[in-house]
This record gives C-alpha cells, sequence and structure tokens, in this order.
C-alpha cells in the first residue's frame, strides 16, 4: 500500500473520529503471526492475537504459508490449501466476512508475482482481539498454516499545554 494514502487515511481516521488538533501521533510498521498446527481433515482450529494496548493496528495485507506433511518447498511449489478463514475482530464485534471465505481470497503467499493489499486498511483498535478460525476442506493432508497481519501501529500522544 502506498505509504502518502495510508499515512491520508490514517490521519483521516482520527480526524472523524474527533482526535484533538496537535495530537501527535507514531507510525511503526507491525506484523501479527498465527501458527495453525496440523489442521485436521475437515477440522476447525481457532487462534486469536492480542492487538497492543498503547495504540491501534492499521491492517494493510495478509499472507499466509502453508506447509503440507512438514515438507519445505521451493517458491515455485507453495501449496494453495483447502482451507476456509472467517476473522472477528472483538473492539468492533464484527466479522470480516458473512461466513469463512477461501484463504486465498484473504491474502497470498510471500514472493506471490500478484501480491495484494487489502483494498482499504482496516482499524483494529488497541486492546482488541483478532480470532481467525479455520476450516480444511482437505481430502487427505493436514495443512500447517502460518498467517501472518502486515500494518502499521499507531501511537496517539497529547502534545503538552502551552
Amino acid at each position: 500500500m502506498e505509504t502518502a494514502f495510508l499515512a491520508a487515511f490514517i490521519e483521516s481516521t482520527y480526524r472523524n473520529a474527533g482526535l484533538p488538533p496537535g495530537t501527535q501521533k507514531v507510525i511503526l510498521p507491525k506484523k501479527y503471526g498465527i501458527t495453525f498446527a496440523a489442521i485436521g481433515l475437515l477440522a476447525t482450529a481457532t487462534q486469536q492475537i492480542q492487538i497492543g494496548a498503547n495504540g491501534d493496528f492499521f491492517l494493510t495485507r495478509i499472507t499466509y504459508r502453508a506447509s503440507l506433511a512438514g515438507v519445505a518447498q521451493a517458491q515455485a511449489t507453495v501449496p494453495i490449501p483447502n482451507v476456509r478463514a472467517l476473522f472477528t475482530d472483538s473492539g468492533s464485534d464484527e466479522q470480516w466476512s458473512n461466513q469463512a471465505i477461501d484463504l486465498s481470497q484473504w491474502g497470498f503467499t510471500p514472493g506471490e508475482a500478484f501480491a495484494w493489499d487489502q483494498p482499504y486498511p482496516r482499524v483494529i483498535s488497541g486492546r482488541s482481539t483478532v480470532t481467525a478460525q479455520l476450516t480444511s476442506f482437505e481430502a487427505a493432508s493436514t495443512p500447517v498454516i502460518d498467517l501472518t497481519f502486515d500494518g502499521v501501529f499507531v501511537k496517539l500522544f497529547s502534545q503538552p499545554a502551552v
């Protein structure tokens, strides 16, 4: 995601939320990771990430890496797992889709030629929990999946009174 667009989006988000003029922001790159170990055939697994209490996370991209049977892959042989994902944000009490959607529709594997970002950053407020629920529809394998949530963490600081 273009840095200027992201900065403008962050500024607009806080301005629309009534952030007092003069409030300083620190914008830091941030990644949150989750590992799902060996999701069984037709099974569902759930993991959570905790967003830091001292700022908000602006999610820009989701990536995943799948391993079938613990075998290392070359970039050309990276598997696309038969897994559906449903994400829920406790801060907004919102599911990110109406039902579980194929994982490849949420993100991509690192190094893919057609990498893409989310259409707009997703704001996840501090102290929130994001629940990721993956459901396998694999016929024979039990994938291990690493999910990475990429974005920026925004900390707000009040400007001292003059």
